[in-house]
């Protein structure tokens, strides 16, 4: 049976995630606990709770069972009962039964030296047979085992993990959620032959998101206006300022990366072309708010490692995210920074300097 491995903050949340990918109850899966869960700074999660699962496998009926249950079935149906007829009878009923069989195979064999099978069909027949020999009781009454062992391996099979997605290596530190650009030529956005290419300026890429935010502050029944600053020659900012918008932000601002590749869409759509620079998205000034706490933590954090001389692992960031802590700690004298794990589980590890 193949193992799925799942986390999570608790042992049994991460129990819980293997069931939901085996799709069987607690009662025919059996786990391992391959790591506990540890506590970080400030009551957050260091590392979380990694266990492995599979279905408990199912052992088939061993053969005698059906051997005795098969002379039990003979005996109820009166076989004993036809012995103590004599010699004579049970000859006359062989003789008949004899008899009965050579016809039925006489035409049995004409049957099939007259019917060919298409060629076509030849596969589908096959596997029709297979599947009704497999799911058919044997001779002596009882369900073959292949069944059981069948249905046991299909729910083995877990889907795809969301890690298998994401970038990973050194890629997915490059790609960050205010660097990724939508493809100009991604399905839908493919201009045809014979079209012209045009540039389109991080400005006029503005402009189209401008109209889309305001329409969305408008479908929200959010209260808010878009501003539009420019942060060097590559880079447009939008800024939207209101009250009660914290619907936009999210939970450690999901929803305001989510609205800002929305935004990246609607310009690729809007607008096709080659587009020169990038836009980016800022509700209340989250990001900026964001980015002057990491400084503040990434420094304190980064005074115990040199101090201690003893690694410190962060916990998992969003690559923006981490972008800032790696350009605060490079800094910073007697310290360095690398990155471990996988998306989204990917973390910041800062290191005390080798001499």
């Amino acid at each position: 049976m193949e193992w799925v491995v799942t986390t999570g903050k608790t042992i049994d949340e991460a129990k819980d995630k293997a069931l939901d990918e085996l799709g069987v109850d607690e009662q025919e899966a059996e786990f391992e606990v391959i790591d506990e869960p540890v506590a970080g700074l400030f009551g957050r999660i260091r590392r979380e709770a990694k266990v492995r699962a599979r279905v408990t496998p199912r052992q088939p009926r061993p053969k005698v069972e059906r051997r005795e249950r098969g002379r039990r079935n003979r005996s109820r149906n009166g076989r004993p009962g036809n012995r103590q007829g004599g010699s004579g009878g049970r000859n006359g009923d062989d003789r008949g039964t004899t008899s009965a069989k050579n016809t039925k195979s006489t035409k049995n064999t004409k049957s099939t030296k007259n019917t060919k099978p298409a060629k076509g069909k030849a596969d589908g027949s096959r596997s029709q047979a297979d599947r009704t020999q497999r799911t058919a009781p044997d001779a002596d009454g009882a369900p073959t085992p292949d069944l059981d062992q069948t249905r046991a391996d299909l729910a083995t099979e877990a889907p795809p993990s969301p890690t298998d997605r994401a970038p990973q290596g050194p890629e997915a530190e490059a790609v960050t959620s205010d660097d990724r650009t939508p493809p100009a030529d991604a399905a839908g956005d493919r201009p045809e032959e014979g079209t012209d290419m045009t540039t389109v300026s991080a400005t006029e890429q503005a402009a189209a998101a401008k109209e889309f935010l305001e329409g969305l502050l408008d479908e929200f029944g959010a209260t808010g206006t878009v501003r539009t600053e420019e942060i060097d020659e590559d880079m447009v900012e939008l800024q939207v300022d209101g009250d009660d918008l914290g619907l936009l932000i999210g939970p450690k601002g999901q929803t305001l990366n989510a609205i800002q590749e929305l935004a990246r869409t609607y310009v690729s759509r809007t607008l096709p072309g080659t587009h020169q620079g990038r836009i980016r998205l800022d509700v209340s000034g989250y990001r900026s708010k964001r980015r002057d706490a990491l400084e503040r933590f990434t420094r304190q954090i980064a005074e115990e490692v040199r101090t201690s001389g003893v690694a410190k692992s962060l916990e998992p960031m969003h690559p923006a995210d981490r972008k800032v802590v790696h350009d605060t700690a490079n800094d910073i004298e007697g310290v360095s920074t690398t990155s471990e794990g996988e998306e989204p589980r990917r973390r910041v590890v800062i290191l005390p300097a080798e001499d």
